[in-house]
């Protein structure tokens, strides 16, 4: 124990850090738009397996994933949380503390793969400090858990191929269940996994020695992951088989048809192009982090022409394989389906952690090279980059664009969505309790999240605002901004609005209020 707290003693300050970090800052964060329907199905389900919900089949959301409200829902009983701002304050603090655990998890798996600490650290931060994940950390109970645990399946997966004994590959099936549970993508591994069991056969055969193991670790981890989705989502209990190809179809091509601004365009969610989950990741995945994945991957590809058998054997070599697979795959898969998306890429923040190993791949070359110090310098000012960004316009990370593309006054804006959560509410009502000298703050009542947060923010400051939805009576008008223009102060059927404030994060205003009158 001793010489394991020496040896990744880094690793082990920084998530120690990152801990208290998360523990002092989780209320600075709003609720988003996905949060309160995400908790129902948390309760709706948690009900439904307690006997008090009868009709589950005719649920209208039983195809969302319910592995992770498992446990917010179980906390929220068992601690008797009844008051809503409390709630979520705890849904917050532990989906931030799920996923700085889970993702400590590559930290593992970059240290067994290059036997550096440093390499492992770096990889940790990569991972956790993320802008936009490390935001949504908090406030997206659906994405960031999915993430968290495929990587915890990709650590697990080096793992059972390792040491190729049965424990490892029930606890594999175990966690690609429970994660498909979370999200039906994270099942996208078992194509990896199904042809490194192939591999693994046919050189069995091939060397004239037993392969009962492999039948038999292959079982047990297809039966695991079987109980493990069962019993985790009780949309399976009753047909199991025609539920989950209905759960399956309804993945694939789901029922949300809507705009979304993209590349300074407005385009339907069914009519995305090829590019639009490409361009995002460029987009809003700092900079070295993508150089690096992108020598890394370069690199790998010309070593596996040249030798192949090096990366599809048992080694931990093939871990850079699977990290490609998975990070390749999915994005391959999305595009051919035409599948839909919602804003952004958070459907698909699961590829990150196979990127950033991607990443620690190309780094490690780039280090042993003549320029190593160039690359540390690099990294150092990456690095400095991020916190410089997620200390100044905190708490709203999840706006987070690197430098590929233009951060000039409202260009952002114009081209892409930003805060299309709408956590931003929560701060645009906080700051008008704090700054508005009137009792009582008479504001607009036309929006979910606005609602939502006002019932989130504290006693003394919901105390403080009146709410109306009629236009003639309301003076202050809250907006944030996702794919249409801001309807005040411009609007010419109630000319003479003033900006009273705004928050603009890289030139652009994310939120703002407007005097009406």
């Amino acid at each position: 124990m001793k010489n394991t707290l020496k040896t990744h003693w880094l690793g082990t300050l920084v998530l120690i850090t990152a801990i208290v970090i998360g523990t002092q800052i989780y209320p600075d964060y709003g609720i988003s738009y996905d949060e309160p329907s995400q908790r129902l199905i948390g309760q709706t389900t948690y009900d439904y397996a307690t006997g008090h919900y009868k009709d589950f089949d005719k649920f209208a959301e039983k195809d969302h994933g319910t592995g992770f409200e498992w446990i917010l829902m179980s906390l929220e009983k068992s601690l008797n949380i009844t008051e809503y701002r409390d709630i979520y304050l705890m849904r917050h603090l532990v989906t931030h503390l799920f996923f700085l655990l889970c993702m400590f998890s590559g930290y593992v798996l970059v240290y067994r793969l290059f036997k550096s600490k440093w390499l492992a650290t770096l990889a940790y931060i990569a991972l956790v400090f993320q802008p936009r994940l490390f935001a949504h950390s908090f406030f997206n109970p659906k994405d960031i858990p999915a993430t968290s645990v495929f990587l915890l399946t990709l650590l697990a997966a080096a793992y059972a191929f390792q040491k190729k004994k049965t424990l490892p590959f029930l606890i594999l099936g175990l966690l690609i269940g429970y994660g498909a549970c979370i999200r039906l993508t994270n099942l996208v591994i078992l194509i990896p996994i199904a042809l490194f069991f192939l591999i693994d056969l046919i050189s069995t055969i091939r060397s004239k020695t037993e392969t009962k193991h492999i039948f038999l670790n292959g079982s047990v981890l297809f039966a695991s992951l079987c109980v493990s989705m069962y019993v985790t989502w009780p949309t399976l209990w009753g047909d199991p088989i025609n539920n989950f190809i209905d759960m399956y179809r309804s993945n694939a091509n789901f029922r949300w048809v809507d705009q979304m601004k993209f590349d300074g365009k407005l385009v339907l969610s069914t009519e995305l192009p090829w590019y639009y989950i490409p361009k995002w990741f460029a987009i809003s995945t700092p900079e070295l982090w993508l150089l690096t994945g992108g020598v890394g991957i370069l690199i790998f590809i010309i070593r596996f022409v040249k030798s192949p058998n090096k990366y599809l054997g048992n080694a931990l070599e093939r871990n850079i394989l699977l990290s490609l697979i998975c990070f390749v795959l999915p994005v391959v898969v999305i595009i051919s389906l035409k599948s839909v998306l919602y804003d952004g890429w958070r459907h698909m923040y699961f590829i990150y952690p196979p990127f950033i190993i991607l990443s620690m791949y190309g780094l490690n070359e780039l280090l042993k090279r003549r320029f190593r110090l160039v690359v540390v310098g690099l990294c150092v000012l990456q690095l400095a980059l991020i916190a410089g960004f997620m200390i100044k316009y905190h708490p709203f990370q999840q706006v987070y664009f690197n430098t590929y593309v233009s951060h000039d006054e409202d260009y952002l804006m114009e081209h892409y969505e930003l805060d299309y959560w709408a956590s931003c509410h929560y701060n645009a009502l906080i700051w008008a309790a704090e700054n508005i000298d009137e009792h009582p703050i008479l504001i607009n009542r036309n929006n979910a999240s606005l609602i939502e947060n006002m019932k989130f923010v504290p006693q003394k400051v919901r105390s403080r605002f009146t709410e109306s939805r009629d236009l003639n009576e309301i003076k202050y008008y809250i907006q944030f901004y996702r794919t249409y223009p801001y309807t005040f102060p411009d609007n010419p059927e109630m000319p003479g609005g003033q900006i009273i404030h705004e928050k603009r994060v890289l030139g652009s205003p994310i939120y703002r209020i407007v005097k009406l009158r």
